[in-house]
């Protein structure tokens, strides 16, 4: 979910225009990561929801790949208890 936060926060800020009707400068993962790094706190509420959706990749990814590792020896061990049942 976070994946589509943070592109829905892009695709938000790079559709928007300034007062004279020319566009905004795009953020990209570069902009994004640049602005995680230098802790902006000026930031529209685009560009601060893609930071905050990106700082949550970030902090969940280390977890997403234990439980992966754990769920694919689970996956084994539930084959076997279903194999006994029968």
């Amino acid at each position: 979910m976070q994946v589509v936060g943070l592109g829905h926060a892009w695709r938000c800020h790079n559709h928007l225009e300034d007062d004279m009707g020319n566009p905004v400068e795009p953020i990209t993962l570069e902009t994004t990561i640049t602005d995680l790094i230098e802790q902006k706190h000026k930031l529209t509420r685009e560009r601060a929801a893609a930071v905050n959706h990106l700082t949550c990749i970030l902090a969940l990814s280390p977890m997403f790949a234990k439980c992966k590792t754990k769920l694919e020896r689970l996956r084994a061990h539930s084959q076997k208890a279903r194999e006994r049942e029968l």
